[in-house]
């Protein structure tokens, strides 16, 4: 087995002003946050998915993207970086099968004294907006994976396509194949990301190698294996290129060892894991 390192670098509701009548049906989309799978059930409304203001913020409580939620009878006020008290209905679970009448709204907010107004649809008394909007109003960060489906939530979520598209076309410049973005791969990215917050090693916080890690996503036996990790850069363009002017890091990136890729990001901390 070969095995290369190289060293690191809401239960609220508002009349609305204006309305379209649409149809909401149950999506129950995987969603990772800081790493870990959570539940939270939302609607889908032409193509874009609804969730309820409060389950994000219950979801969300205890992380560095937490956001309290404070209804005084006339407006709803967010305020960031405060723990959030939940409620009675909050992660309650959609029925499959359930279809809502509702329709899309101009919601007004306050966050952090600001004004704020999101689209948004009111089913049961609850408000459901897009994670999307709510990242962009409230400095958290959402993406989406297509290798697994799964949005990505809070300090992990992170352009994951981007890098592997920057990885890729290095390789082709050498002519080497491309690399799989690996589901499993990227959970495990993401588990020695947020490791790296608080001890940036290729070792692991208990003393082990960084490939343990591979046993807790499932990953039982590999033919070649590698770790790049980096810290403080702001985007994939700036961490790619920090790689690639690693001679140990850019070996990583342009081995004809690997086949499969997982990324991650946790605060200012970068991984990328290789196996074949």
């Amino acid at each position: 087995m070969k095995r290369t390192l190289c060293s690191a670098l809401a239960c609220l509701m508002l009349l609305p002003t204006s309305a379209l009548a649409v149809q909401a049906t149950p999506n129950h989309q995987p969603i990772v946050r800081n790493g870990q799978e959570v539940s939270l059930a939302g609607y889908e409304i032409d193509g874009y998915t609804y969730f309820k203001l409060r389950d994000v913020a219950t979801i969300l409580n205890g992380t560095e993207s937490q956001f309290s939620v404070d209804y005084d009878g006339t407006g709803i006020s967010l305020t960031t970086g405060q723990p959030y008290t939940r409620v009675q209905g909050d992660l309650a679970p959609i029925p499959d099968g359930t279809v809502a009448e509702t329709a899309l709204i101009s919601l007004p907010l306050t966050v952090n004294g600001q004004s704020v107004t999101l689209t948004a649809c009111e089913v049961g008394g609850f408000n459901y907006l897009k994670l999307r909007d709510l990242g962009e109003a409230l400095n958290f960060p959402v993406d989406y994976e297509e290798a697994t489906h799964t949005i990505l939530l809070g300090a992990h979520a992170m352009p994951a396509e981007a890098v592997l598209e920057l990885v890729n076309k290095a390789r082709a410049a050498q002519g080497v194949d491309a690399l799989t973005l690996d589901p499993d791969l990227c959970k495990a990215a993401a588990i020695r990301a947020e490791e790296l917050g608080t001890y940036f090693s290729h070792d692991r916080p208990d003393g082990t190698s960084c490939f343990t890690v591979f046993e807790e996503v499932g990953i039982k036996s590999y033919h070649a294996a590698g770790e790049n990790i980096a810290s403080r850069y702001a985007d994939a363009n700036a961490v790619m290129n920090g790689w690639m002017n690693s001679p140990g890091h850019r070996a990583n990136i342009l081995s004809e060892d690997y086949s499969r890729i997982g990324i991650a990001r946790s605060g200012s901390a970068w991984v990328q894991l290789f196996l074949d």
